[in-house]
C-alpha cells in the first residue's frame, strides 16, 4: 500500500520516513531526489522506500535542492493528511543540525539555502 492509503499508521510512517531520509543522507551520503507518496510503501506495519536507484550522492551539485524538494514533498503529504504537521524548516533543521560541517558543492548546509 502507498503511505497515503494508510490512515491509522501514516503518522508513524511520516516520522519513519523523515528518519530514513536522515539516515540516507547522513550515513549513506545519498539523497533520494524523487521522494513522493508513491515511493513510500507501507506493508505489515513497516515503511519501505522504493525507487532508490535514482538517488544522488550527497556531494552532487544539486543534492541540497533535491533534499529540499524531498522535504517539501514529505511535508505536503503530512500536511494534506494532518498527521504531525512537520514543516519544511523543521525537517531542514533536523538534517542540517545533525550533520554540521558536511557540504555540497561548497555550500554549507546551515547557510545560503532559502526555504519558502
Amino acid at each position: 500500500m502507498h503511505i497515503v492509503d494508510v490512515v491509522v499508521s501514516s503518522c508513524c510512517g511520516v516520522c519513519v520516513c523523515v528518519q530514513y531520509m536522515k539516515t540516507m543522507y547522513k550515513d549513506c551520503l545519498l539523497v533520494h531526489a524523487d521522494l513522493s507518496e508513491y515511493n513510500l510503501l507501507w506493508w505489515q506495519d513497516q515503511l519501505y522506500v522504493i525507487d532508490v536507484a535514482q538517488a544522488v550522492d550527497a556531494m552532487h551539485p544539486r543534492a541540497m535542492q533535491f533534499l529540499l524538494r524531498d522535504c517539501r514533498t514529505v511535508s505536503e503529504v503530512d500536511n494534506v493528511y494532518s498527521f504531525l504537521l512537520l514543516g519544511v524548516p523543521w525537517m531542514w533543521w533536523f538534517f542540517c543540525e545533525h550533520t554540521k560541517g558536511r557540504t555540497s558543492a561548497g555550500n554549507s548546509l546551515t547557510g545560503e539555502m532559502i526555504i519558502n
